[in-house]
């Protein structure tokens, strides 16, 4: 392998940004809507609508049963499940079940006044560059154009004051010195707006250095700690990623930032005969959620029967007739962790391109999850989008399950009422040897086998943010 090759597939710190996209940059996109910043109230109903890198957002998750513990309530990362399921030993461990169920006993945070208007708060102000030809946002038009022309705002000419005095030249020196010492000036051919803009380039580069320090120090410590760390946050940081790239891969829908979506409990008595206080509060925050729109004469017969049945879940026989979805992201991590000995025989850390691409299949802890999401969406069919950074995405289609949410539920609701409630904490194994839990664990394999392709899109057709950071390592 020539060199300048082997330095780019191997490195000491990866680079988890690689071709990334910021949550701030997908929500400008036109094709993506996203979420106000504070939501018209905290009522639960309105949580969908919080942002989830809120800190409220976080809180909100004392005493709930979310998407992120449903698997551990579940018994799935019990030695025995988690042996059935084929999930990795990674995730094996009693640990996870005790930390669902001490979280499960804490009462649900209630916001207050305070916490609604925190959110409504001025930030501080975000230094964005602009172009150079149009007025920044921190300077009025009006001053603009008498910069450009060498006067004050506010400032008359003198009658009949047509040539340039001693101050006005001053002004104009002490102008071209600071546009000499700007880090970044306007371009060859373009007109020079002023101080003020040239301010507004220096702080944006600043800015900008600064998010680049912030990176890459965020890097050296993830690689410092791990290749379990260096997945976590690869995860976290390609998220936006992936979304924007499934906007250009469906073109034909809508996506939508969403909140935490809370599980009516008035839904979970009517439909699935839980009384209140047999059930945890639930919630799941899907990566947003895709709105497909249907002119078919399926579509408009599909609607008019959920409208005669009260909006249950009815779908046609061809399952094509959509019209919301729950979008979930699963990154693929490129980088694999290489452990070797330098000349004093001390361990050297370095990680290893070896993208692997999107995962072939719907893994098998990811089924609840979904299925939980769709119900608190509610939906009727969730996306399941795997990307890999330099070998394309697959997308995949799970729908809707009525009897397996039954099924889930009936066992959420012994770990509340036999745990929770009255204190005791969960054995090992939980659940294991029943004949209803083999069977739950056997419809769970079979609906991650059974998820659709909606699409696999190739590297080659994947549409990548411009400007994003093409380094593999840092």
């Amino acid at each position: 392998m020539p060199n300048g090759l082997q330095h780019e597939m191997q490195g000491s710190t990866p680079n988890l940004y690689w071709r990334s996209v910021t949550l701030d940059e997908l929500r400008a996109h036109t094709c993506y809507t996203s979420l106000p910043e504070a939501p018209p109230s905290l009522q639960p109903a309105m949580y969908r609508y919080l942002r989830q890198e809120s800190p409220l957002w976080s809180a909100l998750h004392q005493g709930l049963l979310s998407g992120s513990s449903i698997n551990a309530v579940l018994g799935f990362y019990e030695p025995q499940a988690a042996k059935r399921l084929g999930i990795p030993s990674g995730y094996v461990g009693h640990g996870k079940l005790l930390s669902a169920y001490r979280n499960l006993q804490l009462p649900a945070l209630v916001p207050s006044p305070a916490d609604l208007a925190s959110l409504c708060s001025p930030q501080p102000q975000q230094w964005q560059q602009s172009s150079p030809m149009l007025p920044t946002a921190s300077v009025p038009k009006e001053q603009h154009s008498a910069e450009a022309s060498g006067t004050a705002v506010g400032a008359e000419r003198a009658p009949g004051e047509g040539g340039r005095g001693s101050a006005e030249k001053g002004g104009h020196r002490k102008r071209r010195g600071r546009i000499k010492g700007a880090v970044l000036a306007p371009a060859a051919g373009q007109a020079m707006l002023g101080t003020q803009t040239v301010a507004t380039y220096t702080r944006v580069t600043d800015a900008e250095k600064q998010v680049q320090l912030q990176r890459m120090g965020e890097c050296m410590r993830k690689a410092a700690e791990g290749i379990g760390a260096v997945r976590c946050k690869w995860g976290n940081t390609q998220e936006a990623t992936a979304l924007f790239e499934l906007m250009h891969a469906l073109p034909e829908g809508s996506l939508e930032e969403v909140g935490l979506c809370i599980v009516d409990p008035a839904t979970l008595e009517s439909r699935y005969g839980f009384a209140p206080g047999r059930l945890p509060p639930m919630g799941a925050s899907p990566d947003g959620l895709m709105r497909q729109r249907h002119s078919s004469a399926a579509a408009s017969a599909l609607s008019a029967l959920r409208s005669a049945f009260g909006g249950l879940s009815i779908r046609d026989c061809s399952r094509s007739a959509l019209e919301l979805e729950v979008v979930e992201v699963k990154n693929a991590c490129p980088y694999r962790q290489i452990t070797t000995l330098n000349k004093k025989g001390r361990a050297k850390v370095s990680y290893q391109l070896t993208d692997g691409g999107p995962h072939n299949r719907v893994a098998r802890n990811w089924v609840a999850q979904l299925q939980l999401e769709m119900l608190a969406a509610p939906a009727d069919s969730a996306l399941l989008v795997s990307r890999s950074a330099s070998k394309g995405l697959t997308i995949y289609r799970m729908w809707r399950d009525e009897e397996y949410l039954t099924a889930m539920l009936d066992f959420v609701s012994r770990v509340y009422t036999q745990h929770v409630l009255p204190g005791r904490p969960p054995p090992g194994n939980i659940f294991w040897g029943l004949p209803e839990y083999k069977m739950f664990l056997e419809r769970t394999i079979a609906l991650a086998d059974g998820a659709a392709v909606v699409a696999r899109v190739p590297s080659g057709e994947v549409q990548h943010a411009p400007g994003a950071d093409v380094r593999a390592f840092l």
